[in-house]
């Protein structure tokens, strides 16, 4: 297979002496805007669509979507270009830190530190946080949770997080519980993705 390397669904061929490689799609003619044919065995075929290509439309396509997502197949949404959330959608970190307090207390209330369940306890209350932060409906943000559990001993302890983000959209939320043998601080970081 001089020259040529598979992938799925695309072969990629690269002719001696060429700058570039030339991607071959099934189902596809060279040349046009959006072509759809027929795809293996009768099945669908792949949809390319070139809308903001610079490339004239009699030019080799290189198979890449650029303005359009596939989720499933025969499906198709356009791009948004949405850069920012709706207004009523954006992170609202003092909500979120409600939420997180009233569910930090309901499940760790009553509960002494055991080395042994702390882990299991931290992980259900990060997939509990990450549920009910989703459930608000921040569709654009990405959810990321963070809980530290440890023991009260009379120790000291500083917990610092760094991220880059856009400090316009991007945010954060945290509390922190504190009983007679435990303490646990919760954090829940959200950023936007266009």
């Amino acid at each position: 297979m001089d020259g040529q390397r598979k992938m799925q669904n695309i072969t990629e061929t690269t002719p001696r002496g060429s700058p570039s490689p030339r991607l071959n799609v099934p189902g596809q003619l060279s040349g046009g805007n959006t072509k759809l044919q027929p795809g293996p065995n009768g099945g669908r075929g792949t949809t390319v669509t070139r809308k903001f290509s610079l490339a004239p439309s009699n030019a080799p396509s290189t198979g890449k979507q650029s303005s359009v997502a596939t989720h499933s197949p025969g499906i198709q949404i356009d791009n948004t270009f949405q850069m920012e959330p709706d207004p009523d959608y954006h992170f609202n970190a003092s909500r979120v830190e409600k939420l997180l307090k009233k569910l930090t207390e309901s499940m760790l209330d009553g509960i002494a530190y055991d080395r042994n369940t702390t882990p299991d306890l931290a992980r259900n209350l990060s997939e509990d946080v990450k549920n009910r932060v989703k459930q608000l409906k921040y569709d654009r943000y990405k959810i990321a949770v963070h809980v530290i559990i440890g023991s009260v001993d009379g120790q000291g302890m500083k917990i610092v997080s760094r991220s880059v983000w856009d400090d316009q959209l991007d945010n954060y939320a945290s509390t922190f519980y504190q009983s007679s043998t435990l303490f646990a601080v919760v954090m829940v970081h959200a950023t936007y993705y266009e």
